[in-house]
C-alpha cells in the first residue's frame, strides 16, 4: 500500500478515535440545575472537538402556538480546549450573529418537529457534523401563586415573596388585550423574587377562538369598571402581611391604558409603571362591539370615559381571523387623525400626582406606545408632575417580557435582537423606579 494511503487510512482513524472520546465526554456545565423563568440561563458545555464548528439546538414547547416546538439553531467555533461558551463565543448563525447569552433564547421560532420538548423546560443539544454528541435540560421554576378566592376577583392570582425576603411592598399587574392572567403568570415571579407581593389583576377574557381564558369575566373591552382596582385594593388591606402596604400599578398595553386611567381618579396609587402604553383612553372593542365608536372601553362610577374613536377596528380583527396582518397601527393613527378634538378630551395621565415611568417603543406597529410615551411625558413634566419616559430605539410593543424568551414574532414591530436587550433594560428600569419612588415615602 503507497504511503500516502497509508497516511490518509492513519488519519481517518485518527479522527474517529478522537471524535469518538469527544463525544463521550462532552458535559454541559450546571445540567440538571433548575433555572427560575426569566433568569439567564448559561449555555457551556465542555469536551467538544477543539477548534471546531458546532451546532447548539435549543428547543421548547410554547403553548400560546397551540403547543408547537419553538426552536433555534446557533453555530460556534469551539476554543482550543474544545468549550462552547455562549456568553464568551459569538454565534455565525443561522438563527442569530454575535455574542450574546440569551441568543440561543430569544432567537427560537415555531418549526414543525416530531420531538416533543418539555413543557415547562428547555431541550439543549450539541451536534457535531449533524450528529448529537450531548444534550441537557433545563427546567424552569418559578414562584407558586395563591389563588384568590373573591368572587370579584375571579381569576386573579397573587404572588408572594418568599418568608425570608423584606416585603418591599404590592404591585398590580394590569395585562393587556390578551385578558386572562397569562401576563399575571409570566411577570408575577419576576416581581415576587425581587421582594414585591405581587397581585395579577384579571379584568376581562376575550375569545379569540381558543375559549375564554377564565369564564365569568367581560369577553369585550367594553365599559370596563375601573372600580375592580379599589375592589383588589380592599381584598389585598385583608391578606396576612399585606395590609398598610403601599401599592403601585404595573401595566403593559391596554393594561397600561387601564393604569394611568386608575391613577388619574385614585390618589391612593403609589406609583406607576406603563408599559407600551397609550396615552388617551381608546373606544370599545371585541365580541358585541359592531363599530368603531360604540362606546369607551372603560368606565368610573357607572359612566364612560371619554374615549378615542378606532378607524377600522373591526376589519383589522377579521384580518386576523384569515391569517393577515392586522395593521393595528393604522387603526390607531387614522382614528386619532379623523378625531383630534376627541382624542385631546380623552387624555390619560394628566391628573395623576404619583410618579410615572412611561416604557415605549419607537417602531411599535400595535400603535405608537413610543411617541405616546414622549407625547405624555412632555405635558407631565409641563405640569411639574413626577415623571421618567424611556423609549426604546428599534423596538416593537414585545417589551413586557424577560429577554430569555423568543421575540421573532411577526406583526408587533422591533428587531428581536433589539427587543431582548431592551427586555432587560426595561425590567432594571422598573426596579430601580419602584427603589427609588418608594424611598420618597408615600
Amino acid at each position: 500500500m503507497p504511503l500516502s494511503a497509508r497516511l490518509a487510512i492513519a488519519a481517518l482513524l485518527f479522527g474517529a478515535s478522537s471524535f469518538a472520546y469527544c463525544a463521550g465526554s462532552v458535559r454541559f456545565e450546571h445540567s440538571g440545575q433548575p433555572v427560575l423563568s426569566g433568569e439567564p440561563i448559561p449555555v457551556v458545555v465542555h469536551g467538544l472537538p477543539a477548534n471546531q464548528v458546532v451546532e447548539l439546538v435549543a428547543s421548547r414547547r410554547d403553548m400560546t402556538t397551540a403547543g408547537r416546538t419553538l426552536q433555534s439553531r446557533s453555530q460556534f467555533q469551539t476554543d482550543a480546549q474544545g468549550t462552547l461558551d455562549t456568553a464568551r463565543q459569538p454565534s455565525i448563525g443561522p438563527s442569530y450573529l454575535g455574542t450574546d447569552a440569551s441568543g440561543p433564547f430569544w432567537s427560537m421560532r415555531p418549526v414543525d418537529s416530531a420531538g416533543t420538548p418539555p413543557v415547562v423546560g428547555i431541550q439543549l443539544e450539541a451536534m457535531v457534523d449533524g450528529t448529537v454528541v450531548g444534550s441537557d435540560t433545563r427546567q424552569l421554576e418559578d414562584v407558586k401563586p395563591e389563588v384568590v378566592a373573591d368572587p370579584r376577583l375571579s381569576g386573579s392570582l397573587l404572588y408572594r415573596p418568599a418568608s425570608s425576603t423584606p416585603l418591599k411592598e404590592i404591585v398590580i399587574i394590569l395585562g393587556g388585550s390578551e385578558g386572562g392572567n397569562s401576563t399575571a403568570r409570566a411577570v408575577g415571579p419576576r416581581f415576587a423574587r425581587a421582594g414585591y407581593a405581587a397581585f395579577g389583576l384579571a379584568y376581562h377574557s376575550p375569545n379569540y377562538g381558543r375559549g375564554a381564558e377564565i369564564e365569568g369575566l367581560p369577553s369585550s373591552f367594553k365599559a370596563l369598571p375601573l372600580e375592580r382596582i379599589e375592589w383588589a385594593r380592599s381584598w389585598l388591606s385583608t391578606q396576612p402581611g399585606l395590609g398598610g402596604q403601599t401599592i403601585s400599578l404595573w401595566g403593559v398595553s391596554k393594561g397600561a391604558e387601564v393604569a394611568l386611567a386608575a391613577a388619574d381618579r385614585m390618589p391612593w396609587i403609589h406609583s406607576v409603571v406603563a408599559v407600551v402604553p397609550s396615552d388617551v383612553a381608546w373606544a370599545a372593542f371585541g365580541p358585541g362591539v359592531s363599530g368603531d365608536d360604540e362606546g369607551s372601553g372603560l368606565s368610573w362610577q357607572g359612566a364612560d370615559l371619554p374615549w378615542t374613536p378606532y378607524r377600522g377596528m373591526g376589519q383589522a380583527i377579521e384580518r386576523i381571523s384569515k391569517g393577515q396582518p392586522a395593521g393595528f397601527r393604522q387603526v390607531h393613527d387614522q382614528g386619532r387623525l379623523a378625531h383630534p378634538d376627541r382624542a385631546l378630551g380623552a387624555r390619560l395621565g394628566l391628573k395623576a400626582k404619583m410618579p410615572v415611568l412611561l416604557i415605549g417603543g419607537s417602531d411599535d406597529q400595535l400603535w405608537p406606545s413610543g411617541q405616546m410615551s414622549l407625547a405624555l411625558g412632555a405635558a407631565r413634566l409641563d405640569r411639574k408632575l413626577p415623571t421618567t419616559v424611556v423609549v426604546f430605539d428599534r423596538v416593537g410593543h414585545a417589551l413586557s417580557g424577560d429577554g430569555w424568551s423568543a421575540t421573532t414574532w411577526s406583526g408587533v414591530g422591533g428587531d428581536p435582537q433589539a427587543t431582548a436587550g431592551a427586555q432587560r433594560l426595561a425590567w432594571g428600569h422598573t426596579l430601580d423606579f419602584l427603589a427609588q419612588s418608594a424611598s420618597s415615602g408615600p
